[in-house]
């Protein structure tokens, strides 16, 4: 009986084989397959803090979320959770002094949504300010996760309200006494921004600070987020400045008029800090000086948010991502915790039933194959290490495209001009094409009637909910004489067609291959191409399928060469370009000056990457 082998340790083999541990035996169709268990989690949600005013109040703190302390949500493995981590508010200038003012941005949302939850923190609020040129015409504070603080114009202004269950509001302004007042502090998770004075308060037209942050331990550390922002000071008899909430709220700025003596030097509102959702502190924007001696200072922006998760790590030992997701992995006694500080993307946890790292064989593809937590990868290290530039020593290669961050060709010449996004594949690199003119690879090695070409092909970012089109070879050019070979995907019948169209202005011809169903075709693992142009026919294979044959044949007399260089990414038709699924990713494409049979393909196919 095959003994379950779960660690990639050497099989103990005896001399005569007779005591050989075995790898488990499954056909494709019968591999194992996950139960789908539970994962208990704690959450914080943090979203983006607002940015501060110019001339008002402090940013507010992203809206607070979360379960730590009480009862935990019970998430399904396999299956995947929206998240987002919210952006601070961008702070409106870069530089000092402007010479006008705008309203003050606000944060972004953070959220987590799937089966069982949805959590979604609001973006802070953007502080008030002071429109340039009317001291009595406000950008009002915005309402969010917590509100912004009040402008600090003549007259008396709010400070925005905060979302029920998220935070707090931004503080008030009164009005002018006969000074400009101090404007509103950004409202903070566990209190409201403070309220700006006139000249009765105390002290005398002091701004709001921002409200404090609220403490959590989640991650094993306690640690205060969602601070609000400092209002602004105008510092006709105030020398100090206010302070930013606990938990990373921005300090405000201030303005000092040449007539008086307090601190003549730029006064900026801090930033919030990052990942903890806190406001911007407000300043002037504009203001009025010379070399060292500035009077005024640039607003803050929001932190940005955060999302983190906690559950038992005997739960899910590891996790999946996709999209834009950056985050940190650590261990709090027998817990997994998971901070994400930036992007948007799925999580999904591992499903029960399968150990990660347990390997079987595969008596469909005589490969052996191991569970990484979601699916059954190949081990294609089975075969040799082929010459990167003469494969098979023939010089028959004209071209090798690893796109390992840069577009050279390994045979020399016809370096390609890559505007895609480079990614991780085979022989180490590989492009993603975002479905757009700005998203192409253009200016490759001419391909020409005769010759053939490989390519790896990668679908585990596209969403097959509809028929999609992959283009991986197109003549560079936009008039009615081009030619082009795609892969097609046809959501009523779930099959894939290989393709090859050439046409000049009087003349369109189409091949369209067999359809290969889903088990010959991957969406989540690379998938080999190869198709190979000839006077009457045009071949074709998928991961090493045997060589197939379009029964149809025509006279090339139409276009009798390929040769213009062309592109991966985009074909024309009728003149129209038209470009391949966003998230296609494309890897190690080489091309030969003959066609390849099919032990060669075996080879590539077999290739140690």
């Amino acid at each position: 009986m095959a003994t379950k082998i779960t660690t990639p340790e050497l099989f103990n083999l005896s001399s005569n084989n007779t005591a050989a541990t075995q790898l488990p035996v499954f056909t494709k169709s019968a591999r194992p397959t996950p139960t789908t268990s539970t994962v208990t989690v704690d959450y914080l949600v943090v979203g983006g803090g607002g940015a501060g005013g110019c001339w008002g109040g402090g940013g507010g703190a992203g809206g607070y979320l979360t379960n730590y302390g009480g009862s935990k949500t019970p998430l399904t493995s396999g299956l995947d959770y929206a998240v987002v981590v919210g952006e601070g508010g961008v702070k409106p200038f870069t530089s000092f002094p402007q010479t006008t003012r705008v309203a003050a941005n606000p944060g972004e949302d953070s959220s987590i949504i799937g089966t069982g939850i949805s959590v979604i923190a609001d973006g802070g609020g953007g502080g008030g300010g002071m429109v340039y040129g009317s001291s009595t015409t406000e950008f009002p504070a915005q309402n969010g996760g917590s509100g912004g603080g009040a402008s600090a114009i003549r007259n008396a202004t709010s400070g925005g309200s905060a979302t029920t269950s998220q935070g707090n509001d931004g503080g008030d302004s009164p009005a002018q006494d006969p000074n400009f007042p101090g404007g509103g502090g950004g409202g903070g998770a566990s209190s409201a921004g403070g309220d700006g004075q006139s000249a009765s308060g105390s002290p005398a037209y002091a701004a709001g600070n921002g409200g404090d942050g609220v403490a959590s331990s989640i991650t094993g550390t306690s640690i205060t987020r969602a601070g609000g922002g400092g209002g602004f000071t105008y510092g006709i008899s105030v020398t100090n400045v206010s302070s930013g909430g606990t938990g990373g709220g921005g300090a405000g700025g201030r303005y000092v008029s040449s007539s008086n003596s307090y601190n003549p030097s730029q006064s900026d509102g801090e930033d919030g800090a990052a990942n903890t959702g806190s406001g911007g502190g407000s300043a002037s924007a504009t203001g009025t000086g010379s070399g060292s001696q500035w009077y005024g200072g640039l607003p803050g922006g929001g932190g940005s948010g955060i999302v983190i998760l906690r559950y038992p790590t005997n739960s899910s030992p590891v996790i999946k991502t996709t999209g834009s997701l950056v985050y940190t992995e650590s261990t709090d006694g027998s817990d997994t915790v998971i901070q994400f500080t930036e992007g948007s993307g799925n999580v999904s946890f591992v499903s029960a039933g399968i150990a990660v790292g347990e390997m079987i064989f595969n008596s469909t593809t005589e490969k052996v194959e191991y569970w990484d937590g979601f699916q059954w990868n190949m081990i294609k290290d089975e075969g040799i290490l082929l010459s990167t530039t003469d494969p098979f020593g023939d010089g028959s290669q004209t071209a090798l495209y690893k796109f390992a961050g840069n577009g050279s060709n390994e045979n020399g010449t016809y370096t390609a001009n890559v505007t895609a996004s480079y990614v991780t594949g085979i022989l180490g690199g590989g492009v993603s094409f975002g479905g757009s003119s700005s998203s192409l690879v253009t200016s490759m090695q001419p391909l020409s009637l005769g010759q053939s070409k490989t390519l790896w092909i990668n679908f585990d970012s596209i969403n097959f909910n509809a028929d999609k089109q992959f283009y991986f070879a197109g003549g560079s050019t936009s008039s009615y004489n081009f030619w082009s070979l795609a892969l097609y995907y046809q959501h009523s019948t779930g099959l894939f067609y290989l393709g090859q169209q050439i046409r000049n202005a009087s003349n369109s011809y189409w091949y369209a291959g067999t359809g290969y169903t889903l088990n010959n075709v991957s969406k989540t693992d690379w998938n080999l191409i190869y198709a190979s142009y000839s006077a009457g026919n045009f071949t074709y294979s998928i991961n090493n399928s045997t060589i197939a044959t379009n029964p149809k044949t025509i006279s090339m007399n139409a276009i009798s060469s390929m040769s213009t260089n062309h592109d991966l990414g985009r074909i024309y038709s009728n003149g129209t370009p038209y470009y391949t699924a966003s998230g296609t990713k494309i890897s190690s494409m080489r091309q030969f000056n003959r066609e390849l049979v099919q032990s060669e393909i075996q080879q590539i196919y077999d290739q140690v990457y």
